[in-house]
């Protein structure tokens, strides 16, 4: 075998197999037959472009190093007589050349490429020749890779991130259960108020609407977990009965869902929600707000009880009888007026 010393037998035989495989054949046919047809037919012979680029910058005794790719590429396809199509498509080369800015014209993609409008591929340019690439035509800076020390570096940055975040999670939820606890405390405990005693205490019941007056008079039942008509109250608001009405058309300020309760005289012996910033024990006198409230709380007749819980009582109001369930026959020792 005359090449024994550079190939061995079992390369050759691989060689040769390859070579006859049907796939092989078919690109081989399809290279050739478009290479046989050539748009832009090359013109130099076995003069490849860089022996051409010499003697044209020897004949132009130009200092210059290198030539524009589309003057290579034409000065390769034209003979003694110019060609129109390879003439054209220098032409546009030159338009082009002129209107683009610097920046897209040293991209990877080279002026003929986009005139062509065909693709420029990785290690070569098209109309340098053999040996040029895009990195040393174009002079652009090569990207170095990160080190296994850089990599290890950043990966430890983020674990470190990744640690504060968890920690700042951590005392977030813990912050969040500390709140939602002492909510819930604070839920549970509404309805037993410091500034009453717990139990069940006389108290005054006060609006601040339309103005600031005492509406009626009653108890205050102060008891951790006290319901209303088995429903948890409100936050804000406490349990507390009605004994003594002295606005009887003062709507409550949270009405009975269950009677359909919505006016202070109705809700005589029963029981309410009230909030607690207007209930006060019976001893003590509420200050009233600085803005004027009106003139005052006028002397009103006290409802000792409903009609429905005692029938027969009369009151005496504004110098009229006021007719009960029993008649309305009165006697006049039983008449009785009372003031605030």
């Amino acid at each position: 075998m005359k090449y024994a010393e550079i190939i061995s037998a079992e390369e050759w035989d691989n060689f040769v197999a390859k070579r006859r495989n049907e796939k092989i054949h078919e690109v081989s046919d399809k290279n050739r037959k478009r290479a046989s047809k050539p748009a832009y037919p090359y013109k130099k012979g076995r003069m490849g472009y860089a022996r051409l680029q010499q003697r044209i910058l020897a004949e132009e005794k130009s200092d210059a190093t290198s030539l524009s790719e589309h003057v290579l590429w034409k000065a390769a396809r034209v003979g003694k007589d110019v060609v129109e199509a390879v003439q054209s498509v220098y032409d546009e080369c030159e338009t082009l050349s002129q209107t683009l800015p610097s920046t897209e014209v040293q991209d990877c993609r080279s002026l003929l490429s986009r005139v062509l409008n065909v693709p420029e591929y990785s290690g070569c340019v098209r109309g340098k020749g053999f040996g040029m690439t895009p990195s040393s035509f174009y002079k652009k800076p090569k990207t170095k890779n990160s080190t296994n020390k850089e990599v290890m570096e950043t990966l430890a940055e983020l674990r470190a991130q990744v640690l504060e975040l968890q920690k700042e999670n951590a005392r977030y939820r813990e912050e969040r259960r500390d709140s939602e606890a002492k909510d819930t405390s604070d839920r549970a405990s509404i309805n037993c108020q410091p500034k009453f005693p717990e139990g069940i205490t006389p108290c005054q019941l006060y609006l601040s609407s339309p103005t600031y007056r005492i509406v009626g008079k009653g108890k205050v039942h102060n008891t951790s977990g006290e319901l209303l008509h088995h429903n948890p109250l409100p936050v804000g608001y406490m349990k507390v009965s009605v004994d003594l009405v002295l606005d009887t058309d003062a709507l409550l300020p949270l009405p009975d869902v269950v009677s359909e309760i919505t006016l202070m005289r109705d809700a005589v012996g029963s029981f309410v929600g009230w909030p607690s910033d207007l209930i006060f024990p019976d001893a003590e006198t509420p200050t009233r707000p600085t803005h004027k409230a009106g003139k005052g709380i006028s002397r009103r007749i006290e409802l000792v009880a409903s009609q429905k819980e005692v029938p027969g009582r009369m009151l005496k109001k504004a110098g009229k009888d006021i007719p009960t369930k029993s008649g309305t026959k009165t006697n006049p020792k039983s008449k009785k007026e009372v003031y605030v």
